[in-house]
């Protein structure tokens, strides 16, 4: 909950689309390896390399949302005894 309240926080500023284009595979891959989560318990693999979109956000708050999500996914998938969380992308071709 405080994370959801510090991201919500952050939000205030303005516009989260008003940054630069980010392109977030380097900043998801970063997170997934120095993360704090219990190496081998969470279904994240350091090795792995996520196709990320670019996007245009801020930094501060891309990465917060993704330390947000990947924290989530690790938490809800504890009860399994081999986890293991996919991050990738989709595109809607309605959106293209």
């Amino acid at each position: 909950m405080t994370d959801l309240l510090s991201f919500s926080r952050m939000g205030r500023g303005g516009d989260p689309t008003a940054g630069r284009w980010r392109i977030t595979t380097p900043l998801v891959a970063t997170i997934i390896r120095d993360g704090h989560w219990e190496p081998g318990r969470t279904g994240l693999s350091p090795g792995s390399s996520p196709r990320c979109p670019r996007v245009r956000a801020d930094q501060a708050m891309l990465q917060q949302v993704w330390i947000n999500l990947l924290d989530n996914a690790v938490k809800y998938s504890g009860k399994v005894a081999t986890p293991r969380i996919e991050v990738g992308t989709r595109v809607d071709p309605r959106h293209r």
